[in-house]
């Protein structure tokens, strides 16, 4: 927070939107499923990691919502992104966890530049994270977390100190489809809590071929939260025909074939 200025697009200078208004006891909740094998095919023609895919579209989604609810942001979005730490030889039980907070995409940006402007945010955030350390990661979350609620029981709105916009979860679920009796789990549907602040906590998760994206919203500020769902279907629909190989054109000789003409009467 030294030299802070409102000009100036640091940490803690997340837009004002609807997520951030107070938090009262409604709550609005919606989901949509995307392809799992469609979303790693375009995370691969972009060179991006599927979780880059699925924060582009929900930037996209939430940005739709926010300009038909006539709330347009003046700077890009900031979400908090929780992000493992774990070790996968390490056998003891213990909380590795920290967070990163990536800037998103453009406000009004087509889907394709927004996804090249999430990749840069996300790695540079992850980068940073990883010349920390392990220890210090972990504390460096803790510690921001709680300054973020300090500053959110502060009520610093008139410093136009915002921590972020929304917190974004990504689990891993099963691979395989999962049975009862012989019924199949057709999907999970995951819902989450708020936290001080942030009246958005979305949660994607995969499960067999498919990812479930889970919206828990302030449904005081959030009306209608399903709309937020289609606009994130629709993104997706935008970003696989922008990254779709185009077909080359036929190619045919400069002379025309000649049709056949009328047969002769017998």
């Amino acid at each position: 927070l030294w030299g802070y200025s409102p000009a100036r697009k640091r940490a803690f200078t997340a837009p004002q939107t609807p997520m951030n208004e107070p938090i009262y006891n409604a709550r609005a909740i919606a989901h949509t499923t995307l392809p799992l094998a469609a979303m790693k095919k375009v995370a691969h023609a972009c060179d991006a990691t599927l979780n880059d895919v699925a924060l582009c579209l929900l930037d996209a989604g939430i940005n739709r919502y926010l300009a038909a609810m006539g709330r347009k942001p003046d700077h890009p979005l900031v979400a908090i992104c929780p992000v493992s730490l774990h070790d996968p030889q390490a056998k003891q039980a213990t909380t590795n966890v920290s967070a990163i907070w990536p800037v998103l995409g453009p406000v009004s940006a087509p889907v394709q530049r927004r996804l090249e402007t999430v990749k840069a945010s996300t790695r540079a955030e992850k980068a940073r994270l990883g010349s920390l350390g392990k220890e210090a990661a972990y504390s460096y979350a803790v510690m921001a977390f709680a300054l973020s609620e300090t500053l959110t029981i502060a009520r610093p709105e008139a410093l136009g100190l915002r921590p972020a916009n929304m917190l974004i979860s990504n689990v891993r679920g099963p691979e395989r489809p999962l049975y009862l009796n012989g019924a199949r789990l057709e999907t999970f549907f995951p819902v989450s809590t708020l936290i001080a602040g942030l009246g958005l906590n979305i949660t994607f998760m995969s499960y067999a071929d498919q990812m479930v994206f889970g919206y828990t919203a302030n449904g005081s500020a959030l009306p209608e939260v399903e709309s937020m769902a289609r606009h994130t279907t629709d993104a997706f629909a935008a970003l696989e025909r922008a990254t779709r190989p185009r077909k080359a054109g036929r190619v045919t000789s400069g002379r025309r074939a000649s049709r056949p003409g009328p047969r002769p009467a017998s």
